[in-house]
């Protein structure tokens, strides 16, 4: 297990970086460790973005709620297969919702971005947000 101190310094190691994104498992079930997490990182003028599973209505302790207070951007609801998107920065679903809870971004900066990691051993992972036509790439 790693310590907040120890992650959030980590973190401040990380050049090039403007702020966390906190996804699953579930953040809002790690809620009252990610929020002194998002206090240090917040006080260091970075942002905070969390994707989680749960609608805003259901976040109900105090911990909960104090995550979402130290939020920039929810991405909430939870992911239905059926309903899968293409195309829409940060949904997996047409059933999620981004919300911009500070003016930190809005709807107009948001960007979809990936990144390709080549591994050594010729791995191709690909993360983020591609285009679907990315999605189908296959190492040669």
């Amino acid at each position: 297990m790693v310590s907040v101190d120890e992650l959030s310094q980590a973190i401040f190691d990380t050049p090039g970086i403007e702020g966390v994104t906190l996804t699953g498992g579930e953040p809002f079930e790690q809620a009252e460790g990610f929020g002194a997490l998002a206090d240090i990182v917040r006080a260091r003028n970075m942002s905070v973005m969390i994707f989680t599973g749960y609608n805003p209505d259901e976040f109900d302790s105090r911990n909960q709620r104090r995550l979402v207070e130290r939020c920039d951007i929810l991405v909430a609801g939870r992911y239905v297969q059926s309903r899968t998107v293409h195309g829409q920065p940060w949904l997996g679903s047409a059933n999620q919702q981004v919300h911009y809870l500070t003016d930190r971004y809005t709807p107009a900066r948001q960007r979809a971005e990936c990144e390709f990691h080549i591994h050594e051993d010729g791995r191709l992972v690909l993360t983020g947000f591609p285009a679907p036509e990315l999605q189908d790439i296959t190492p040669a």
